[in-house]
């Protein structure tokens, strides 16, 4: 019997990415620079070890994230031999705190911490305003890295956003110096999950549902089943619902190869004899006192 490659290649990565150091410290409680700036709904029940959720949706994103940041690293240290990669910090916080991590990047030329973070699309950075998760982690490097005497007080922190898609081949890369307030902040949202946890109360959730079902390991325990309830039985809209999750499946396949397509075609016109290809360059611009109209918009998600 023929077995089933892309489950194999699935169940391959899956434990992979699940036996990493970061899982490890995960699975273990231990509270690392990537998890102190995160939602403290997360850090409280990261500290109550409160039952995870089984794993619904193999962990792609993570997986390629991971590879990308890995290929970074090289050819980043490889380009500029004086710096190091995965660098071992060691951190003691204001309030007494110790914890210790892995920096991406030190390099002494830039007089610099790097930390890679792989998106599918990088645009929305643009606008210089990180998420506090990625910045408390990369200042947490940073003041180790001063700490420990690998880099000056003067240094700087880069968050690197690459493309994992591939359609933007250059990185926002958002930069500054060492900023207490960022760490002081980071400490009073550990302290309030360490009270939430201590005392049962219930933590302060820092991301939007969509983010946490999609991403968060504690979902259930934290949000519950927070579904619509009622179930309907009436066939038709039994019907009409799974055509609803058919379509939307098309739509999602219909768009990946078009835009597979797309980056194939860039800069190309002409006939193919079944199809014309002509680019059309649209200006950007600011549309004054633009009303949108009120609808009714539906959500239809599949049962899991």
């Amino acid at each position: 019997m023929t077995e089933d490659v892309a489950s194999i290649v699935v169940d391959a990565y899956s434990a992979q990415s699940m036996n990493s150091a970061r899982s490890k410290q995960a699975t273990e409680r231990i509270l690392g620079p990537s998890d102190l700036g995160g939602c403290r709904a997360y850090l409280t029940h990261m500290l109550m070890d409160s039952p995870r959720d089984e794993r619904q949706k193999p962990p792609w994103a993570a997986f390629i994230g991971t590879w990308v940041g890995e290929g970074l690293e090289q050819a980043y240290v490889a380009a500029r031999p004086r710096s190091r990669s995965q660098v071992p910090i060691q951190v003691t916080l204001p309030s007494g705190r110790k914890t210790s991590g892995t920096a991406d990047v030190i390099d002494p030329d830039l007089n610099g911490v790097l930390d890679f973070k792989s998106l599918d699309g990088n645009t929305s950075m643009e606008d210089g305003d990180p998420p506090f998760k990625n910045l408390a982690q990369i200042m947490t490097y940073l003041l180790g890295a001063i700490q420990m005497g690998l880099l000056p007080e003067d240094a700087t922190w880069n968050l690197v956003y690459v493309d994992r898609s591939g359609a933007e081949p250059v990185p926002v890369v958002l930069s500054g110096t060492l900023d207490m307030s960022v760490i002081e902040e980071m400490e009073e949202r550990i302290s309030q999950a360490e009270y939430a946890a201590m005392f049962g109360e219930e933590p302060m959730r820092d991301e939007p549902i969509s983010m946490c079902e999609s991403f968060c390991q504690f979902f259930k325990v934290c949000r519950g089943d927070w579904q619509p309830q009622g179930l309907i039985t009436e066939p038709a809209v039994v019907k009409a619902a799974d055509k609803y999750l058919e379509g939307a499946a098309l739509v999602k396949r219909g768009n990946a190869l078009r835009d597979e397509a797309k980056a194939v075609l860039k800069g190309q016109e002409g006939n193919t004899g079944t199809a014309i290809v002509r680019w059309t360059r649209i200006n950007g611009g600011v549309v004054p006192e633009y009303k949108r109209r009120a609808y009714d918009k539906i959500e239809v998600k599949e049962v899991r």
